[in-house]
């Protein structure tokens, strides 16, 4: 039986080191398209606001550390909501030359209408 548990316990670090930074990531991202809601919140009227804080969230997301060439970042803005999306791929490798894909869509969504107006 402690052979089960030395191999339990090195499997579940294992996955921690390998998947833990990728999932950490993703939380971050989470926070910087949580940010630019707010930001856009307080700026929606500016012109162009949209694809300022498209750029600035790619920036943003590539200085975490996400670099997947195929990063996509959306701003979707409707009458009285706004989600702010991102989509992207991490690839884990490990040994024997065998790959881990994990696809990422961390989403922010909110109100755009103040409830003052």
């Amino acid at each position: 039986m402690s052979i089960f548990l030395l191999l339990a316990a090195g499997g579940a670090v294992y996955a921690g080191v390998k998947f833990g930074p990728p999932f950490w990531r993703d939380r971050q991202v989470k926070g910087k398209l949580e940010e630019a809601g707010n930001r856009f919140w307080r700026e929606r009227n500016a012109p162009g606001i949209d694809g300022r804080l498209r750029d600035e969230l790619i920036v943003q997301i590539r200085e975490l550390g996400v670099d997947d060439p195929n990063l996509l970042v959306s701003v979707e803005r409707g009458s009285e909501r706004l989600r702010l999306s991102a989509s992207y791929m991490v690839v884990v490798s490990h040994p024997g030359r065998k790959i881990t894909t994990l696809r990422f869509t961390p989403s922010f969504e909110t109100d755009t209408k103040s409830p003052f107006d």
